[in-house]
Parts: structure tokens; C-alpha cells; sequence
């Protein structure tokens, strides 16, 4: 089942490199971002295993992956991000 995280990385990260490591990533259904080093993704991956496979590419740092919920969620988005989150 996929679900969407929100990622949150240290700007110690670099966001164009992970951009292209997500598009080549064949278990990340698709990516987006918004807001700076802000990441959202659509897997059927866990955070634990989206952490593992950033930090084995990028290193550790400091970052955040949690999961998100449309109905648990609330804030100022494009219209078709909404429709991302369900």
C-alpha cells in the first residue's frame, strides 16, 4: 500500500541531488517539493527504509521523514498537491 511522507532535510543535504536519486529510486512512485528542503514522496516504502536509502546514498544529517495524512492535515497547498495527500 502507498502512502505519503514528508521529509525534511538539513540544508546539509544537497535538494538537486536527491531530486535526481528520487526520480531514479523505482520504489518512490513520485515526488514533490514546495517548500525548501521539503520533500514530499508517494511509496510503499516505511520511513525507516526512506531514511536508509537517503542517508546510504547522501550520508547521515540531520532529517525528518514522518507520514502524512490528508485527513489529518491542514495548511495553505496548490490544489493539486491536496489531491497528492489523498
Amino acid at each position: 500500500m502507498t502512502k505519503v511522507y514528508l521529509i525534511v532535510a538539513s540544508n546539509k543535504y544537497d535538494v538537486q541531488s536527491i531530486k535526481s536519486f528520487l526520480d531514479e529510486v523505482k520504489s518512490i512512485d513520485f515526488w514533490f517539493i514546495n517548500l525548501p528542503s521539503t520533500i514530499f514522496v508517494k511509496t510503499a516504502l516505511n520511513s525507516k527504509e526512506i531514511f536508509e536509502l537517503i542517508s546510504k546514498q547522501f550520508g547521515e544529517h540531520i532529517i525528518f521523514i514522518t507520514e502524512v495524512s490528508y485527513d489529518k492535515s491542514w495548511g495553505i497547498l496548490p490544489k493539486g498537491h491536496w489531491a497528492f495527500l489523498k
